[in-house]
């Protein structure tokens, strides 16, 4: 069953939300309630990555990380969840870990510093590998629009989890993101969701995050914390073609979505 992965951004600048959860409470109350509608992971994030997004150094990062972390990784352990914590630091990807954290999300596309905090790790943390062609995001710069998205995605994952193996990094505890919004233009990014299941050749867990982005503009005039109908659309698709995790705003909504379709007759 797809795993629903709850979106918390400690940050003062998320693009997707009314409501900010930088203060340690706030953010804490956030991952509680998206506890309780049922996340199987929270991802949590301390540097925005949206277009525009500012680059923190991992001090700051750590430092809006470190008041929230623990009391979130304990509420997780009551409701039977995990804790992801992203991040490009391997510093803070170091502490986190450190701290409890069962994933690292690094959308930076793990470099050989963030492989060997990966490789140093206890065995039971696992590492969200995202293709990105920049980060924070850069608007207008992607792949060619004829690029084949799926073959070229899959050919970056196969050289990448070489790599990563020779750096000491078990395959078996990658999971592969590849990367909505990072470098994609709207029809890619479709095409990604679409053909979603030909990114489960390498063997691999799949994780999107399409929750809310502007990719979307194409199809809806909303804001961005308005596009939960058209993210919980698309969701529906990829949750039909077996997509192992989403990551999304709305936990709740996304949760029934998953439930009543598990429930449609063969």
């Amino acid at each position: 069953m797809t795993k629903i992965v709850g979106i918390l951004n400690v940050t003062p600048d998320s693009f997707a939300n009314a409501r900010h959860t930088l203060a340690p409470d706030a953010a804490i109350a956030e991952a509680q309630a998206q506890l309780v509608a049922g996340a199987d992971v929270i991802d949590v994030g301390a540097e925005s990555t949206r277009p525009g997004g500012v680059e923190v150094t991992p001090q700051e990062e750590w430092a809006r990380l470190a008041p929230c972390l623990p009391e979130i990784i304990r509420l997780a352990r009551e409701h039977g969840a995990l804790v992801s914590v992203d991040t490009r630091n391997p510093a803070t990807a170091e502490r986190a870990i450190g701290a409890g954290a069962d994933w690292i999300n690094d959308v930076g596309g793990t470099g050989p510093e963030m492989a060997t905090v990966i490789a140093a790790a206890d065995p039971r943390v696992s590492l969200v590998l995202m293709h990105a062609v920049t980060v924070p995001v850069v608007p207008g710069r992607t792949l060619p629009p004829s690029t084949d998205m799926i073959a070229f995605i899959t050919d970056w994952f196969a050289r990448r989890l070489t790599e990563l193996a020779a750096a000491g990094v078990d395959p078996s505890r990658v999971i592969l993101d590849p990367g909505i919004g990072f470098g994609t233009t709207p029809r890619q990014a479709f095409d990604i969701v679409a053909r979603l299941p030909e990114l489960r050749a390498l063997g691999r867990p799949v994780f999107v995050g399409h929750s809310r982005k502007s990719f979307m503009k194409c199809i809806t005039d909303a804001p961005a914390p308005e596009r939960d109908d058209v993210t919980l659309a698309l969701s529906g698709v990829m949750l039909l073609h077996g997509a192992d995790f989403l990551r999304v705003h709305n936990v709740a909504r996304h949760v029934a979505l998953r439930d009543r379709l598990a429930r449609v007759p063969a």
